[in-house]
């Protein structure tokens, strides 16, 4: 589980620092992927109190959070490519790039 939450805060990271480099620059896309990153970090934020209230709970009951967390964060991760992929602009290279390493770490829990 602490991979899990290792990810989470990774991916958090990458997003918050985007959303820093991306206000300072203006872009036709805009306002669409700044309300899908904030929508994104409320919805890691839901999955990280998910990951850190199963750390309290029983065994089986753990392994079975642990794998809702990791299909939910697949999912995230997957949409969040999938937008970065269709803009353009400084740093999503390094976004995207950041994202496909925590998909890989993901696919190898």
């Amino acid at each position: 589980m602490d991979k899990v939450i290792k990810i989470i805060i990774s991916i958090l990271t990458i997003l918050l620092a985007f959303l820093l480099g991306w206000g300072t620059h203006a872009s036709i896309n805009r306002n669409k992927v700044r309300t899908e990153v904030k929508k994104t970090i409320e919805e890691l934020n839901e999955q990280h109190k998910k990951a850190l209230k199963s750390l309290k709970d029983n065994y089986d009951e753990k392994l079975k959070k642990k794998d809702e967390i990791i299909a939910d964060l697949k999912k995230i991760v997957d949409r969040l490519i999938k937008l970065f992929e269709s803009t353009e602009g400084k740093g999503v290279e390094r976004v995207i790039h950041n994202l496909r390493i925590n998909q890989e770490k993901l696919r190898s829990i």
